[in-house]
């Protein structure tokens, strides 16, 4: 999971994010599933934690890290400071129960 916070030029960070960056993972081979998504208001009408939130799965850490050591994955990472100054970006690594 990666957990964007919130850019400083949200129309710059969404033009290369969903053009440019998106594409790059979707080149990438060997995920069950990814979903990237944009956050919404909190109920209250509070700004939300983050700014956007990506997910891929993947069958263990080990298939993980052989997705990501492909040109393509490898890409994928290389591209991330690319957009994200000035932001945060937590990467979270999870295992469901």
């Amino acid at each position: 999971m990666v957990l964007y916070g919130h850019p400083p030029k949200p129309d710059e960070f969404e033009k290369y994010y969903l053009g440019v960056h998106m594409p790059l993972v979707h080149a990438m081979k060997g995920a069950r599933k990814m979903e990237a998504a944009k956050c919404l208001p909190q109920a209250d009408g509070s700004p939300p934690a983050f700014y956007r939130i990506f997910e891929a799965w993947f069958d263990s850490p080990e298939h993980m890290a052989a997705v990501f050591a492909t040109p393509e994955g490898m890409k994928v990472r290389a591209d991330v400071p690319n957009f994200t100054e000035g932001t945060t970006v937590t990467r979270v690594t999870c295992k469901l129960d």
